[in-house]
């Protein structure tokens, strides 16, 4: 019995800026500075879709534990 192949959508810089709604610049400065998991084809990046949708379901997470950290009770 062979192994299954795991899929895994590849994304374009174009791409993965409009999964993340945000701009392309901004998308290559992330993964120039190493704070996604990204590789470069050649001169451009490319991103797996489950990587970005981890990303920013822990940017998520964070600004969430933020807010409610920044949470006073209500004194009465």
């Amino acid at each position: 019995m062979e192994p299954k192949a795991i899929e895994c959508e590849i994304l374009n810089t174009t791409e993965g800026a409009r999964l993340l709604r945000m701009s392309e610049a901004k998308l290559r400065a992330l993964a120039s500075a190493g704070a996604l998991c990204a590789f470069r084809v050649g001169p451009r990046w490319r991103f797996r879709r489950v990587d970005l949708e981890s990303w920013a379901e822990q940017q998520a997470l964070a600004n969430i534990a933020h807010e409610v950290s920044d949470l006073r009770p209500i004194e009465g």
